[in-house]
């Protein structure tokens, strides 16, 4: 009986190795399956990713990916926006992005932006017009 001991033990240590080899197998098996390929690129980061979100409730939640029926979608027909900052999100405008309001042409940085500013005009257009002033405009 003493002999059956040791080898009991030495039996149960390596079956416990024999899991733990096969999980840290798996779980670098998963790891590799979803960072993509060897050598392929990460995805794009996200342009709102570190910008503080607008104060109140989010802007764009319950909004469409595709422009509303206020922004135009073509700079080309028409001047530039004005201005260079979102009003609403305070990120880089996107030239595609914009309303006509009272003669002025604003621009925002994503659609749902420009349906916000719409809401509440005289708001956004003090910080549009801040802006201006900053630049000297």
């Amino acid at each position: 009986m003493s002999r059956t001991l040791p080898l009991f033990v030495t039996g149960l240590a390596l079956g416990a190795l024999a899991v733990f080899l096969l999980r840290a197998v798996a779980l670098e098996d998963e790891s590799a399956s979803t960072a993509g390929p060897p050598g392929a690129e990460a995805p794009p980061p996200d342009p709102h990713a570190g910008h503080p979100a607008a104060p109140g409730p989010d802007p764009h939640a319950g909004h469409p990916a595709a422009p509303g029926p206020a922004a135009a979608v073509d700079p080309a027909a028409g001047r530039p926006p004005e201005n260079r900052i979102c009003p609403v999100m305070g990120n880089a405008v996107d030239p595609k992005v914009f309303v006509d309001f009272e003669g002025r042409r604003i621009g925002f940085c994503c659609p749902g932006c420009d349906e916000e500013f719409l809401k509440d005009p005289a708001k956004y257009l003090k910080k549009v017009d801040a802006e201006l002033a900053a630049r000297g405009r």
